[in-house]
């Protein structure tokens, strides 16, 4: 799970802050566009065994963090913990059946300037849950369309469209109140539009989830605000995209 999740991070920046603190991890970075934001909270008890004394931060590659848990055979455990000293950081995999080795890795350590943010819960115009797995077909297939995705939602539900203005062909999608978990709308109608390439690397988060693509994931929308996107990782842990909406040039 922690390296599907760092894939998915890996895909929107290169490089990300983990601050571990006594109560669990936080996880954040942005893309080097500064459209989406990433925030994902593991708290203690989602990892088998947790301890950090004192805050600290691991500023780090994601890519190369998931080469490193690639190397990982059946049955070992993966521990990333601080060297004594401040002498830098360490994955080491171990155990396994017999043929499996202990392997020892040195994280690389970076300087990121950027301050770590709080991120509020908002009330949203539009909030809906639907099927994670569901959501991430509807999005691959938009994007094969076209590279931004037109959101237009109502009480009536939320139509999502895009067009390839080279061939002029498209799509479009209505997620109506039947397929969805829950469904809440303010009475005016809203449009707004994406990056499709943001909106559909988010939703390969389905796959860190305990729950998998049947799990299901929570979408907020809000005219002139950044989309939220979350999903439950399991023991209280989740995993948001804040992506910002594209302007319209017309």
């Amino acid at each position: 799970m922690l390296k599907k999740l760092l894939e998915v991070i890996a895909n929107v920046s290169e490089l990300a802050v983990i601050r571990f603190s006594p109560t669990g991890a936080l996880i954040q970075t942005m893309d080097p566009t500064r459209v989406c934001l990433v925030d994902v909270h593991l708290p203690a008890s989602w990892f088998d065994n947790y301890k950090c004394q004192t805050a600290c931060d691991l500023s780090t590659s994601m890519s190369i963090l998931v080469k490193m848990l690639g190397c990982a055979e059946r049955g070992q455990n993966t521990v990333i913990q601080s060297k004594k000293k401040g002498e830098g950081w360490e994955l080491i995999l171990s155990g396994g059946s017999e043929g499996t080795f202990r392997k020892e890795f040195m994280l690389p350590l970076y300087n990121i300037d950027d301050e770590l943010m709080d991120i509020p819960q908002m009330d949203a115009d539009v909030d809906f849950v639907m099927s994670a797995g569901h959501w991430a077909k509807i999005l691959d297939e938009l994007a094969i369309f076209g590279k931004n995705i037109k959101v237009t939602c109502g009480e009536d539900g939320t139509k999502m469209s895009t067009k390839e203005v080279e061939s002029d062909s498209g799509m479009s999608c209505l997620i109506g109140l039947d397929d969805v978990t829950s469904y809440e709308a303010c009475d005016e109608k809203i449009e707004i539009q994406f990056a499709a390439k943001l909106l559909q690397q988010s939703a390969a988060t389905r796959n860190a989830s305990c729950l998998g693509p049947v799990g299901d994931v929570a979408i907020h929308f809000t005219e002139g605000r950044p989309a939220d996107i979350e999903y439950q990782l399991g023991e209280g842990a989740t995993a948001r995209f804040l992506i910002a909406p594209r302007v319209n040039d017309n």
